[in-house]
């Protein structure tokens, strides 16, 4: 399969989600609200507990 062929077989489970549904058919679960706080607060009891772009790059691109 070259590589056109393996996109579109990748993407059609995608394409077919219902771009029609509404936002209220798929409720947000509680836990994705809550998350964003959680992760302030994480930040707020460490600051320096933290990953630079510089440094994330590096581990996922080692040698680049």
């Amino acid at each position: 399969m070259d590589l056109d062929e393996r996109l579109d077989l990748i993407g059609r489970p995608w394409d077919s989600i219902d771009d029609g549904a509404e936002e209220a058919d798929r409720p947000m679960p509680e836990w994705h609200q809550r998350e964003p706080g959680r992760r302030l607060a994480a930040l707020d009891a460490d600051p320096d507990d933290v990953v630079s772009w510089e440094e994330v790059r590096a581990r996922l691109l080692p040698g680049q």
